[in-house]
């Protein structure tokens, strides 16, 4: 069965997820979200925001597509530019999955400066340097194979603390 994408109604991704699942329970639904922490005028509340507003992603038959389109909080197919029903491919599907699990690891390395740090992914993969300074998803490292100091915005979860000798 295909990967289909459908439009919501504005701000109904998670109300077409419930409504799906109570419909029928052999769907898998998916709605790529984020938590974001949203200061509100009293105080500062993590709230849960779909990656794609708009959007829920469902791996169902051309044929219970139908029944999906009756549900109240969706409102259409999504289609390609030739008016044909857009199918998304799993390796999509696994990709969005595989960049949110980065996103919003939950555990996050605190670097020291001068701790000396191995690039396990990314643009300087298997690269080593020093740790210059470290902010929440921003570490500053001088990479000494390449001699020089460059700013790498990168997820601390991509480096590796290298053990001193």
């Amino acid at each position: 069965m295909p990967w289909l994408a459908f439009h919501t109604k504005s701000r109904h991704e998670f109300k077409a997820l419930d409504q799906i699942k109570a419909l029928n329970s052999t769907h898998q639904v998916y709605c790529p979200s984020i938590t974001q922490q949203t200061k509100w005028s009293d105080r500062w509340k993590e709230v849960k925001k779909p990656l794609i507003p708009g959007y829920i992603f469902v791996n169902t038959s051309l044929k219970d597509r139908v029944s999906l389109l009756e549900l109240p909080s969706i409102s259409r197919s999504v289609l390609t530019s030739e008016r044909k029903i857009a199918t998304i491919k799993e390796q999509e599907i696994d990709q969005i999955k595989h960049i949110l699990d980065e996103i919003e690891s939950d555990s996050v390395q605190v670097f020291n400066q001068g701790d000396t740090v191995y690039v396990e992914s990314g643009m300087f993969q298997q690269a080593s340097g020093t740790v210059l300074k470290q902010k929440k998803t921003r570490v500053i490292v001088h990479l000494t194979s390449l001699d020089m100091t460059i700013q790498v915005s990168l997820h601390p979860n991509r480096l590796k603390k290298v053990a001193k000798p």
